[in-house]
């Protein structure tokens, strides 16, 4: 699972970072329609394929990843779609928090999220790596990025 302000901060990157080419749609825990019926859209999925918290000099790290899904009609070929997704990850990679709490690390290369039976859309993701610093329970800290302590 990744925290909420993981969660908060990608998607306002989504909603607000230039350059974005699929609208963004979040889905998780809704019942959603696409934004146009037919058109591309992305959305994420914070089901974590893998998961790390550690604790050290105050400091709480939290390291996971998220799915970033790009949809397309079907039968429209792939190149558009993933052409698409991979410039939207880009942008999504050079996101930068201004607290320096969260950074984006590395995005996996796109692959086929298959679907069974016969589905509406065509769909794409890429698994993104994130890397969040939190001060610990009770600690005050100041955070900077790469740092690896803080000063109480």
């Amino acid at each position: 699972m990744s925290s909420l302000f993981v969660r908060d901060t990608v998607r306002g990157w989504l909603t607000s970072a230039p350059g974005l080419v699929l609208p963004y749609v979040d889905t998780v825990n809704q019942e959603v329609n696409p934004p146009i019926l037919g058109a591309p859209w992305a959305t994420l999925a914070f089901i974590s394929a893998t998961s790390q918290t550690i604790s050290y000099c105050g400091l709480v790290e939290e390291r996971g990843t998220f799915d970033y899904i790009a949809l397309g009609p079907p039968g429209k070929g792939d190149r558009q779609l993933i052409a698409a997704a991979e410039n939207d990850v880009a942008i999504l990679l050079a996101q930068v928090d201004p607290a320096a709490r969260l950074t984006l690390l590395r995005a996996s290369p796109p692959e086929d999220f298959l679907q069974g039976g016969s589905v509406p859309w065509y769909t794409v993701s890429m698994v993104i790596e994130y890397q969040y610093i939190q001060p610990g329970a009770g600690a005050t800290a100041a955070i900077h990025k790469g740092a690896s302590h803080a000063a109480a």
